[in-house]
């Protein structure tokens, strides 16, 4: 069985985005890979520890690069499982870095939607254990004290 388009274009964007900072050819892949209105969103959780959403492309450039500089330069994400049809893909992640002089290590569920065959929207859903611990190393308080 084949695999499907989205799958191989949300590959190329995870090769893309673990070379952060980005060149000049790498920005013309994401430029091709994602709308013009894509939306990136992340949850509190996890070792930002905060919720937000990045709307448009420069915003989504700035977040990738604010998260590069935030980690300095050690935010590696893996992606794990890759799966994709003509509308979302999910892809299965390891995240490890190193934030504020703290490692740190979480699984996330990755949801992508596609329109006209490019990432349109994004959302960051980290596991619970990994969130909880991130967390909690950040000094954040958590529902077990």
């Amino acid at each position: 069985m084949d695999e499907h388009p989205n799958v191989d274009k949300l590959r190329q964007g995870f090769e893309v985005r673990r070379r952060a900072p980005f060149n000049e050819r790498d920005m013309a892949l994401l430029d091709e890979l994602f709308t013009d209105d894509i939306t990136w969103h992340g949850t509190g959780e996890g070792p930002w520890g905060r919720t937000f959403a990045a709307h448009g492309k420069d915003e989504v450039f700035a977040l990738f690069g604010a998260m590069a500089a935030g980690s300095g330069g050690s935010l590696d994400v893996r992606p794990d499982r890759i799966y994709a049809d003509d509308d979302h893909g999910v892809i299965i992640a390891s995240l490890d870095g190193n934030i504020d002089g703290k490692d740190y290590h979480w699984t996330e569920a990755q949801i992508f939607a596609f329109r006209d065959g490019r990432i349109s929207e994004f959302w960051g859903v980290p596991d619970a254990s990994g969130a909880a611990a991130a967390l909690s190393l950040a000094g954040a308080q958590t529902m077990d004290g």
